[in-house]
């Protein structure tokens, strides 16, 4: 539901908030949110012809800093998804596409170098790939298609691309370990990812230093470098399946997923 509100950034000093009203957005139909490191957010309207997005970024200072908006212009179709890294950004279209920006010192910004890009910019490795959803960890990135094939690129040191090398990936790859299952829905944490199939089974992979892969174990070394089921949620019958793939998944920092009823 598209709704018309009052957008307020809100910054911590000293241990007091302080709030900020988005003159540049008052009385837009305000559809969904996003936000970054430095309180970036972004707002994406796919309701119109035109899309739109923008975002602001709070610079370090002992001031409440001026919100300047960037419109983001010349997308191929609406926003339809998107998502903040530690200092880059992405969004997928309704046309399918991918386009990313902000630092590609890892390669997550999938442009096939480590250069750093100021403008969104198409992700053309992804092209034909008609993206649904995006998602972002510190240094990688994750995409699912419609077809439910899963890729990912950027900063794989803790295994968190799921392609079983510890290495940067300048540009989208296939997760092959997931060949033949269809997913329906990805997240992604600091440095680990998760994915949750059609058939209600769950995947985690990457950083499990803090216990967030579900795997029973804590250790640095049981880091997983491809997906992994999580067995202690295995879904037996069709109507608990039906009910967990209605769920929606979200990863953060430390934490690998929770499931919150739509």
């Amino acid at each position: 539901m598209v709704q018309f509100a009052d957008l307020y950034v809100v910054s911590f000093r000293q241990g007091t908030a302080r709030a900020t009203r988005v003159a540049e957005v008052s009385g837009m139909p305000l559809e969904r949110l996003a936000a970054g490191y430095n309180q970036d957010t972004v707002i994406g309207n796919g309701s119109t012809a035109m899309s739109f997005a923008y975002r602001y970024c709070d610079v370090e200072s002992d001031q409440m800093p001026e919100t300047a908006a960037q419109k983001f212009t010349s997308l191929n179709g609406s926003i339809l998804n998107v998502a903040f890294g530690k200092q880059h950004f992405v969004a997928c279209t309704t046309s399918g596409d991918v386009y990313t920006c902000g630092n590609g010192a890892d390669g997550q910004l999938g442009s096939g170098s480590r250069s750093a890009s100021a403008e969104l910019r198409l992700v053309t490795q992804l092209a034909e790939k008609q993206i649904i959803q995006v998602a972002c960890g510190d240094v990688h990135t994750l995409a699912l298609s419609a077809a439910g094939d899963m890729f990912s690129w950027g900063g794989g040191f803790e295994g968190q691309l799921g392609l079983g090398k510890l290495e940067v990936t300048l540009t989208p790859r296939y997760i092959s370990k997931l060949q033949g299952t269809s997913i329906m829905q990805i997240a992604a944490g600091a440095r680990h990812s998760a994915a949750l199939s059609q058939d209600g089974r769950i995947f985690c992979w990457g950083d499990n230093y803090c216990g967030q892969l579900a795997a029973g174990r804590r250790a640095v070394l049981d880091n997983c470098r491809v997906p992994c089921p999580v067995l202690s949620l295995q879904v037996a019958s069709a109507s608990t399946r039906m009910m967990l793939t209605a769920c929606l998944l979200r990863c953060t920092k430390l934490t690998s997923f929770r499931l919150l009823e739509s």
